[in-house]
């Protein structure tokens, strides 16, 4: 793709200039202090399962910052103002040099370890994955059955107009599902709207190169006729030197599903958004350090695929860490970068790149408005934990990164994080090593401006607690924190340069998800729990923010075991959870047919036998201050979604499909997988 000169190569590769945070001594001190905050150990090998797409270097090395203010001349390495001080390289000399940089501080790294417990604290770990590929039989037949089911689900999306995927859809006429573990295969489910008429396997092997050795589908969407697939993808069971790419796979769904084309990216799926212009933005995460060596670190240059075709990002389109942040606050960039890729799905040619940036360093939550995306990055800083916030502007497809800033704390989710009439607001829980310098934790609200500039913020609430669920809606802010009671505030943001807390409303437990109901009532699902903090169970809590200055109660719902288990003779029942607390896609919230479903398991304390664990569906409404339990609907296994066509609803499993009629709560019919 260029022409440097080797030797030339060879001299900067050997020469770097090393950051001063990259040290030996302060890495050491970070290290120090992470382990004065309670982490005993570091271990990569735990917890690398593919889907969760997190490489192991983030967890030792933080996530990193990007960008700040993109200038107009992209072509020459320039400072880019802002929270971060990033460049855009103006050659890939600049990117390899901060690769050799990085690699030869890892490499020193290595030379000292803490021990604790007989636990080591630094691990090098790579773990062998197993591939269990399966292809199911296929039934039913090709052709798209007739229906006029017109009402279907909808999965609830943070803003109008920005569509988010998830692992099931639905036309009213087939349901496409991709729960079961493996799931590199998507169940594509005919019915009439009330009962199951045939099922097929879309396996995506089928569809991807021979080198992939490794497939799990992490989104679908199902609009203008076109299924759009995103896949983490390996080519290797090994986490060493492994290619990893996220893929996205466009079908047509008008009649047979057939294949329309593929794009792909580097690295590991993190999150992806659809404007209805079907403008489709994809964001991966990219651990190059997994193959690097100093023989081949051209192949780390990120790239993109259009039908196998690779394109390395330009150079300009690359930006890493430059200089000047505030010390004690910034990040450190790690081993990664996050890749933002753009495709129009609904072209003629929808797997053709729009565009492609890299950013230094690894994304985490993800915010996306019509016009802009919003990335935070939390780590660890010598103050305390820390948030880069970044705004890329998106246009058509064109990828702008444009502005950025740090503050201290960190956000749980995107819904901590909102844009309104020209600013930026973030809800954090800002945590100083436990009080570690001698300030207590506490929760905030910042406002930026769109040049990220922090306009004002709202701190102090909340003491000692931490946020599990915001939600924004228009001019106010509601938030929960939790310690032993679930204190909900709320924020009005009307004035940006004045918010002020209207009011706090406790109840036990906490809500971990909030959803508005309606113009005055505010829905919460999550843990409830006793006066002493001590969780017994799940709820539902209905609030009344009618008046924001005066928050109140209207309905709580315990979910307890005692109320969806099968008891038996040999099992006694004691544990209830449920996906939905992190995962609040396994909700089903529709005012409009009055229908709150939630995902359970209940497990047995003795253990006697699996077959006594029980899983399913516990169905509400609510009315008058009142929650109903309408029925509870059991499943063989895990199921973690629900969705209705008309009058009926179907519980989506790992290996089944299950058709509840709404009205009665009775099966109309039941498929296995």
């Amino acid at each position: 793709m260029n022409d440097l000169n080797n030797e030339e190569v060879k001299r900067i590769l050997n020469n770097p200039d090393v950051p001063e945070k990259l040290s030996p001594e302060s890495v050491k001190k970070e290290l120090d202090m992470m382990k004065a905050n309670g982490n005993k150990k570091i271990n990569f090998t735990n917890g690398l399962k593919w889907c969760a797409g997190i490489a192991a270097c983030t967890v030792l090395l933080g996530t990193g910052g990007i960008i700040a203010k993109q200038m107009q001349n992209n072509s020459s390495s320039s400072m880019i103002s802002g929270g971060s001080y990033t460049v855009s390289a103006s050659d890939y000399k600049q990117v390899y040099r901060y690769m050799k940089n990085y690699m030869d501080k890892l490499e020193e790294q290595k030379d000292f370890v803490y021990e604790d417990g007989g636990e080591i604290f630094y691990e090098e770990a790579a773990e062998e994955m197993e591939n269990d590929s399966v292809t199911a039989e296929t039934t039913g037949s090709d052709s798209l059955p007739d229906s006029d089911n017109n009402e279907i689900s909808e999965l609830y999306n943070q803003e109008t107009g920005v569509l988010e995927g998830d692992i099931i859809r639905t036309d009213g006429n087939r349901i496409y599902s991709a729960l079961n573990s493996e799931s590199f295969n998507i169940q594509v489910t005919e019915t009439d709207g009330k009962v199951f008429t045939g099922n097929k396997t879309l396996n995506l092997y089928e569809y991807l190169p021979d080198s992939v050795k490794y497939c799990c589908i992490s989104a679908m969407y199902l609009e203008n006729g076109r299924l759009i697939v995103a896949a983490d993808t390996s080519e290797s069971y090994s986490w060493e030197n492994v290619s990893q790419r996220t893929y996205v796979l466009i079908f047509d769904t008008e009649s047979d599903i057939q294949l329309l084309g593929s794009y792909a990216q580097d690295g590991n799926y993190s999150d992806i958004r659809l404007m209805e212009d079907g403008a489709l933005y994809i964001i991966s995460s990219y651990n190059w350090t997994a193959c690097y060596t100093d023989e081949n670190y051209e192949k780390c240059i990120p790239s993109y695929y259009t039908n196998k075709k690779e394109s390395m990002a330009a150079p300009e389109d690359i930006l890493l860490p430059g200089t000047g942040a505030k010390k004690g606050t910034e990040c450190d960039f790690g081993s990664g970068f996050t890749n933002i890729g753009s495709l129009n799905v609904f072209s003629d040619t929808p797997w053709e790149s729009l565009d492609f940036k890299s950013l230094a360093g690894f994304s985490g939550s993800m915010y996306c408005s019509l016009n802009n995306i919003y990335l935070a990055s939390n780590c660890w800083t010598e103050n305390g934990n820390s948030t880069d916030f970044t705004r890329i502007k998106i246009d058509n497809g064109i990828i702008t990164p444009e502005a950025s800033t740090n503050v201290p704390g960190y956000v749980k989710d995107q819904f901590s994080m909102s844009e309104y009439k020209g600013y930026f607001r973030a809800a954090v829980s800002r945590d100083r090593q436990m009080g570690y310098y001698g300030i207590p934790n506490d929760n905030a609200v910042y406002i930026f401006d769109m040049n990220m500039n922090k306009v004002s913020e709202i701190a102090g609430f909340g003491e000692n607690e931490t946020i599990k669920s915001a939600s924004f809606s228009g001019d106010m802010a509601y938030v929960v924190t939790y310690r032993q009671t679930d204190p909900l505030y709320a924020i009005d943001l009307s004035d940006v340069n004045n918010p002020v807390i209207l009011d706090e409303y406790k109840i036990t437990g906490y809500s971990s998800y909030m959803q508005q109901w309606n113009d005055d009532l505010l829905l919460g699902f999550g843990i409830n729990a006793d006066e002493d903090g001590i969780r017994n169970g799940l709820k539902l809590v209905m609030f009344d923010n009618s008046d924001p200055d005066n928050l109140s109660e209207c309905g709580i719902m315990p979910i307890d075991y005692t109320d969806v288990s099968k008891f038996s003779d040999e099992a006694v029942y004691g544990w209830i959870d449920s996906p939905a607390v992190n995962d609040r896609k396994a909700l089903l919230i529709s005012p409009e047919k009055n229908l709150i479903a939630v995902p359970f398991s209940c497990y047995a304390e003795n253990y006697i036998y699996d077959e006594t664990d029980c899983y399913g569906y516990s169905v509400y409404s609510y009315e008058n201050g009142i929650f109903r339990n309408k029925g509870v609907i059991y499943s063989k296994s895990d199921v973690s979604r629900a969705i209705y066509i008309g009058d009926t609803m179907f519980i989506a499993g790992k290996t089944e499909l299950i058709a509840i009629d709404i009205p009665t709560m009775n099966e109309n019919d039941h498929i296995y997988f």
